[in-house]
């Protein structure tokens, strides 16, 4: 568990990731940008990692385009979220994240695959 420190528009937070790493925050839904600093070492001294955050709306989950902003905001999909077709890279991420959560992988969003997306973004 590292310190973190978080600032949105004047707003300061503290606290600590989670076993896994995560931070996570309740913003007001008007904030468009935030910044999130960790400490890999040591609070205050250590090494830190500052990542800053455009923040917008994301698009329903049960379309294609909101399927590909959660799973790039998680690290599995890297390819644009154009939201027109599910795609060889989409398929293949859901894919992933079936095989990390212990769900059959076929690449489809299938309302069990649907739900693990959910979860683990947070809506």
């Amino acid at each position: 568990n590292k310190h973190y420190e978080a600032r949105a528009e004047g707003t300061k937070l503290e606290g600590t990731t989670d076993a896994e790493g995560v931070v996570s925050l309740d913003l007001p839904k008007a904030v468009r940008q935030a910044s999130v600093t960790v400490w890999l070492d040591t609070y205050p001294t250590g090494r830190r990692k500052e990542l800053c955050f455009d923040i917008a709306d994301i698009p329903p989950i049960d379309q294609v385009s909101g399927i590909q902003t959660r799973l790039k905001n998680l690290g599995y999909y890297h390819g644009a979220t154009n939201g027109e077709l599910l795609d060889e890279p989409t398929m293949a991420a859901l894919a992933d994240l079936q095989e990390d959560h212990g769900v059959p992988r076929d690449g489809l969003p299938s309302r069990e695959t649907l739900s693990i997306l959910a979860q683990r973004y947070g809506h």
